[in-house]
This record gives structure tokens, sequence and C-alpha cells, in this order.
């Protein structure tokens, strides 16, 4: 069960004397910037924006921390945000923690089947080039996303046969469509393009047997995660992952 929403509202402030400089805070510093966002209101300056936009904030500016779109609370956090106050060039502690993760594993209902990419916002197509060189691709598997920059495929869609050898794909050999229920066209308006960086076989997989047959494309950039794109949810469990640990 996720933690359970925490907002403390610190509105009280340490009175000054007449005429004392009352000093202004520092853009507001987040544990975890790439994951969390930082929004500042200040009703004198009629704003609310972004605390990162602003060099300062002054004293009764309240900010509200939270965690940015697809990314949820961490269950040892202690509130879903955070919201504190500029108080005299300082912002209230409020004792409160808030660590973000990626969302994953989102299928409502069968309404989903509507949305851009149906129930199963985590599967990706993987095309492969029908010839190396010769520019056309096809779909040939499907794959997974674990990570907004990995895919969990099967490795052996990532071979070919030439001249009874067996001959592994490179990363401009291999094409990744989302945004498309229908895979077996990488035409549909919906569908997005995403350059693969490099490809990892598993370590022990062997083309004949297709033993360990597990494979993890890595993209060159981090996708959007969206509601109708994000990746599946992996078990932390301990249990799990043992039995799970041979990759068979």
């Amino acid at each position: 069960m996720g933690p359970q929403i925490l907002v403390i509202i610190l509105a009280t402030i340490s009175s000054t004397s007449f005429g004392q400089n009352i000093r202004n805070c520092s853009p507001l510093r987040l544990d975890e910037p790439q994951n969390q966002i930082a929004v500042c209101n200040n009703t004198d300056l009629n704003l609310s924006v972004e605390c990162s936009t602003r060099d300062s904030w002054p004293s009764n500016t309240i900010a509200e921390i939270k965690c940015r779109d697809s990314w949820k609370p961490t269950t040892d956090s202690t509130a879903n945000k955070v919201i504190t106050v500029c108080a005299n060039g300082n912002w209230l502690d409020t004792r409160l923690s808030l660590r973000c993760e990626e969302d994953c594993g989102w299928s409502d209902s069968v309404a989903d089947l509507n949305d851009e990419n149906g129930p199963w916002p985590w599967n990706v197509g993987i095309f492969t080039e029908d010839q190396v060189g010769s520019g056309n691709f096809s779909f040939t598997c499907s794959g997974t996303l674990v990570s907004s920059k990995a895919i969990l495929t099967a490795a052996q869609c990532l071979q070919y046969t030439l001249h009874r050898q067996t001959v592994f794909l490179n990363p401009q050999d291999i094409r990744i469509y989302t945004g498309n229920f229908d895979y077996t066209s990488q035409g549909n308006a919906s569908s997005k393009h995403i350059p693969v960086a490099k490809v990892a076989l598993h370590g022990d997989y062997n083309p004949i047997d297709f033993e360990s047959d597990l494979a993890v494309i890595m993209l060159k950039n981090p996708v959007k995660v969206s509601r109708n794109f994000r990746p599946i949810c992996i078990s932390n469990s301990k249990e799990d992952n043992d039995e799970f640990a041979s990759g068979r």
C-alpha cells in the first residue's frame, strides 16, 4: 500500500520588526530533480510557476513538491507531496520525506483497448531490416519496456542466418515503434520510432537451442512515460528474483 497523503502547510511565519530587511529564499533544492517538480505560489507576485524559473522567492511564497508526471512516491516516503514556505530567507523544514520512482503497469479496463497502446502500455514493436543495407524493415518481435530506456525481448529476435552462420543485428539494423496497436504495420499515424543505442544478449545465450533466450535493447534517449506508454512492473521480492534468476 502506498503512503497516505500527508500535507503540512506551514503558514505561520515569524514576525519581523519595522524596518528590518526580509530576505528572499534561494531556489528550492530538490533531492531528485529528474523525478520531482516544485511549484511556487506567491499571491503578491500573482505567480504559480516552477520554482526553478526564478533566482529567488520572497517570504510567504508557498512551494509544493511532488513527483513528476508518470512518477509516483516510493513506499518509504512519508508523504505524497510536501508543502513548505519561504520564511525570511529559509524554506521551512517540514520533516517529511518524498522519493519518487517510475510509475508502471497501468491497465485500467477493457476501455483501454481504445487507447493509443491498448491495455498493454509496456508493449513495443521490434522491426528489423529484411536484408542488411536494404532499408526495408519488417515486424519481427514484440518487446517489453522495463524502464524508460530499456526493452526486454528474446535474443533470437535479434539474429539472422547468413551463409549458414548466425549473425547478430547491430543497433542501426533495429527499429523500435510504440503507440501502434497493430504491429503488422509501422506506418500508422500514432506510431513513434525510437532509435536504438546498443543491444546486450544474455551471456549464456545459445543461438542453436535458444538456451537463455534473453536480450536487452537500450534506447538512445529515455522515452516520455505517459498513461499509454509506461514500463511494466518488476517484482522487488527476493524470493521472486531467486526463482527467475536463471533467466530461462
